[in-house]
């Protein structure tokens, strides 16, 4: 009885680390993905930046051209 019992702490003690181990690795790719969509909101404001510019600089190099 006594060795069922050691047993059965040995289980629950494992079971209680893998589930501690289980919950940081749920919260870590849950701060992962929400780092990644942070990312991906700046990738996608910086490429519309980016566009705006390039629409300026051509606009720009057309009315320079047209000018002279």
């Amino acid at each position: 009885m006594e060795e069922l019992n050691t047993n059965k702490k040995k289980v629950d003690d494992e079971l209680e680390n893998h589930e501690s181990e289980f919950s940081e690795s749920k919260n870590k790719i849950d701060r992962l993905n929400s780092e990644s969509e942070e990312k991906t909101g700046k990738i996608e404001e910086l490429q519309d930046k980016n566009a705006s510019l390039q629409a300026d600089v051509r606009i720009g190099v057309y009315y320079r051209f047209c000018r002279d």
